[in-house]
């Protein structure tokens, strides 16, 4: 981004609220989660063997169909993957975070005096 356009009171307010988001609990919380799930090399393994038996599951429906092996293998990765706390605990944390994004959004635009989710998913386009 370059921040050359913008005005030092508008740089100071952006760098401000990017503070106070990353202190907030439910991005400190995913953060911390986020950094488990990458230091667990079970969970991590369980999410690559999860997606790449969905991926063998989608080549097979196109091609003809799927064994009952297949989809016991699938079935078994998936329960694993939903009792794995780490990973758990990580969907969790996301949910959270994602879940506390509309009040922040809110928060600005009465900041602002306009609806700045439109505003800011319209520049984006």
């Amino acid at each position: 981004m370059n921040t050359n356009t913008l005005s030092p009171d508008l740089l100071a307010a952006t760098h401000a609220l990017a503070d106070a988001l990353i202190q907030a609990e439910p991005f400190a919380t995913f953060h911390r989660a986020w950094k488990a799930l990458n230091d667990d090399a079970t969970a991590t393994g369980l999410l690559d063997a999860f997606g790449a038996a969905q991926a063998d599951m989608r080549r097979s429906q196109m091609n003809g169909g799927t064994t009952k092996d297949a989809v016991d293998h699938m079935r078994e990765l998936q329960r694993q993957v939903q009792t794995n706390e780490t990973i758990m605990t990580y969907v969790r944390a996301q949910r959270d975070a994602a879940a506390y994004l509309p009040g922040v959004n809110m928060d600005i635009s009465n900041a602002l005096g306009i609806e700045f989710a439109t505003f800011s998913n319209a520049a984006t386009c």
